[in-house]
């Protein structure tokens, strides 16, 4: 009776300290997911990035007999976006290096929007027509711009948001990696 006594007890503790304390005090709970749950959480189709403002002076060139002369100049604000399409991400899974990896979609340049709120003109008097203003002040401002800075800025600003809807979902067991999108016109 003494040893079925013992050996039960022995059991009992032995499921307590090996089983039931282990689970209750878990702290690193284990987290499955999917590709797809990541790519639900950065489930945002077009996201500006970066959005630049931009104040510049365009001029209109003329001619007056044989030389060349400015018509015009105009001064005007300008906004330039750069932005991706999320729904783009895909994610892959490496469970053995506990490793996620991102590939990151293209990010693309917007056409520079003109506030023809700020539009003013030396001289003053200008006798301009607003559809040309509009296009010298677009190609001023597409001409002015570093659109490989904008798209540098833009990939790290999509980095971190990428890492913030991921975070939740990866915790501290993953590792989120990111792979650059081939450019356009690039073999892969």
């Amino acid at each position: 009776v003494k040893i079925v006594l013992l050996l039960v007890l022995f059991v009992v503790l032995l499921v307590l300290f090996g089983v039931v304390f282990p689970l209750a005090f878990d702290q690193h709970e284990n987290q499955y997911f999917s590709e797809s749950d990541l790519k639900r959480a950065t489930n945002i189709e077009d996201l500006s990035t970066v959005e630049y403002i931009y104040d510049g002076i365009a001029e209109k060139d003329g001619q007056f007999l044989w030389a060349e002369t400015v018509d015009y100049r105009v001064r005007y604000t300008a906004s330039i976006k750069a932005y991706c399409d999320m729904t783009q991400i895909e994610f892959t899974k490496d469970d053995e290096a506990g490793v996620v990896t991102a590939r990151l979609p293209q990010i693309q340049i917007s056409a520079p929007v003109i506030d023809d709120n700020s539009l003013s003109f030396l001289p003053e008097n200008a006798n301009a027509n607003i559809k040309d203003v509009l296009e010298i002040c677009k190609e001023d401002a597409a001409n002015d711009m570093d659109a490989d800075s904008m798209r540098q800025e833009a990939s790290s600003n999509l980095k971190d948001i990428v890492k913030g809807l991921t975070e939740p979902i990866l915790g501290d067991e993953w590792k989120l990696e990111f792979e650059e999108p081939v450019p356009s016109g690039e073999a892969a």
